[in-house]
Protein backbone atom coordinates (compact mmCIF):
# COMPACT_ATOMS: atom_id res chain seq x y z
CA UNK A 1 0.00 0.00 0.00
CA UNK A 2 1.32 3.13 -1.35
CA UNK A 3 1.58 6.25 1.44
CA UNK A 4 1.26 9.46 0.23
CA UNK A 5 2.19 12.66 1.29
CA UNK A 6 -1.47 13.72 1.60
CA UNK A 7 -2.09 10.82 3.54
CA UNK A 8 0.99 11.14 6.00
CA UNK A 9 -0.63 15.20 6.70
CA UNK A 10 -3.78 14.02 7.19
CA UNK A 11 -3.10 11.29 9.55
CA UNK A 12 -0.43 14.30 11.58
CA UNK A 13 -3.57 16.71 11.84
CA UNK A 14 -6.17 14.15 13.11
CA UNK A 15 -3.65 12.62 15.21
CA UNK A 16 -3.59 16.27 17.07
CA UNK A 17 -7.44 16.02 17.92
CA UNK A 18 -7.66 13.94 21.00
CA UNK A 19 -10.14 13.86 23.51
CA UNK A 20 -7.95 16.11 25.37
CA UNK A 21 -7.63 18.78 22.66
CA UNK A 22 -11.32 18.73 22.18
CA UNK A 23 -12.33 19.26 25.86
CA UNK A 24 -9.07 22.42 25.79
CA UNK A 25 -10.43 24.35 22.63
CA UNK A 26 -13.56 25.70 24.47
CA UNK A 27 -11.36 26.48 27.55
CA UNK A 28 -8.68 28.21 25.55
CA UNK A 29 -11.46 29.71 23.87
CA UNK A 30 -12.76 31.44 26.59
CA UNK A 31 -9.55 32.30 27.66
CA UNK A 32 -9.15 34.30 24.38
CA UNK A 33 -12.92 36.34 25.26
CA UNK A 34 -11.66 36.59 28.68
CA UNK A 35 -8.48 38.36 27.98
CA UNK A 36 -9.95 40.48 24.85
CA UNK A 37 -12.62 41.77 26.97
CA UNK A 38 -9.79 42.32 29.45
CA UNK A 39 -7.86 44.45 27.80
CA UNK A 40 -10.72 46.76 26.13
CA UNK A 41 -12.78 47.31 29.06
CA UNK A 42 -9.26 48.14 31.04
CA UNK A 43 -8.26 50.46 28.00
CA UNK A 44 -4.97 48.36 27.90
CA UNK A 45 -2.45 48.68 25.10
CA UNK A 46 -2.04 44.67 24.89
CA UNK A 47 -3.50 42.12 23.13
CA UNK A 48 -3.77 39.62 25.01
CA UNK A 49 -6.61 37.51 22.87
CA UNK A 50 -4.33 35.43 21.83
CA UNK A 51 -3.27 34.00 25.18
CA UNK A 52 -5.36 30.58 25.13
CA UNK A 53 -4.66 30.23 21.36
CA UNK A 54 -0.67 29.66 22.41
CA UNK A 55 -1.38 27.59 25.52
CA UNK A 56 -3.23 25.24 23.30
CA UNK A 57 -0.41 25.50 20.57
CA UNK A 58 1.94 24.24 23.47
CA UNK A 59 -0.56 21.46 24.65
CA UNK A 60 -1.76 19.81 21.59
CA UNK A 61 -0.38 21.14 18.33
CA UNK A 62 -0.48 23.69 15.89
CA UNK A 63 -3.90 22.65 13.95
CA UNK A 64 -6.02 22.45 16.73
CA UNK A 65 -3.80 25.92 18.16
CA UNK A 66 -5.60 27.22 14.78
CA UNK A 67 -8.99 25.85 15.06
CA UNK A 68 -9.45 27.59 18.22
CA UNK A 69 -8.20 30.78 17.00
CA UNK A 70 -11.01 30.46 14.28
CA UNK A 71 -13.49 29.86 16.63
CA UNK A 72 -12.46 32.66 18.77
CA UNK A 73 -13.32 34.80 15.57
CA UNK A 74 -15.73 33.45 14.57
CA UNK A 75 -17.74 33.71 17.93
CA UNK A 76 -17.26 37.54 18.33
CA UNK A 77 -18.29 38.03 14.71
CA UNK A 78 -20.99 36.32 15.59
CA UNK A 79 -22.11 38.10 18.55
CA UNK A 80 -19.74 41.10 19.33
CA UNK A 81 -18.91 42.72 15.63
CA UNK A 82 -18.56 41.35 12.10
CA UNK A 83 -15.50 43.38 12.04
CA UNK A 84 -13.60 40.42 13.89
CA UNK A 85 -13.87 37.68 11.08
CA UNK A 86 -10.84 38.91 8.62
CA UNK A 87 -8.82 38.71 11.85
CA UNK A 88 -9.77 35.03 11.99
CA UNK A 89 -6.85 34.81 9.37
CA UNK A 90 -4.06 36.13 11.41
CA UNK A 91 -5.17 34.21 14.77
CA UNK A 92 -5.01 30.84 12.34
CA UNK A 93 -1.52 31.72 11.10
CA UNK A 94 -0.72 32.88 14.67
CA UNK A 95 -1.66 29.28 16.03
CA UNK A 96 -0.19 27.47 13.40
CA UNK A 97 3.24 29.34 13.40
CA UNK A 98 3.31 29.03 17.25
CA UNK A 99 2.33 25.50 17.57
CA UNK A 100 5.02 24.21 14.75
CA UNK A 101 7.42 26.25 16.53
CA UNK A 102 6.87 24.41 19.77
CA UNK A 103 6.90 20.92 17.57
CA UNK A 104 10.36 22.17 15.99
CA UNK A 105 11.60 23.07 19.78
CA UNK A 106 12.59 26.09 19.28
CA UNK A 107 10.47 27.61 22.60
CA UNK A 108 12.65 25.23 24.70
CA UNK A 109 15.64 27.23 24.34
CA UNK A 110 14.05 30.44 25.63
CA UNK A 111 13.53 29.35 29.29
CA UNK A 112 9.27 29.13 28.33
CA UNK A 113 8.87 25.04 28.29
CA UNK A 114 5.89 23.87 27.04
Amino acid sequence: MKVTLWSKLLHSITSQFSTKSLVLIPIAVGINLIGGTLCSTLKLPLFMDMIGTMVIACLSGPWVAALCGLLTNVFLAIVANPVYLPYALSSVLCGLVVGYMVKAGLLKSSGASC
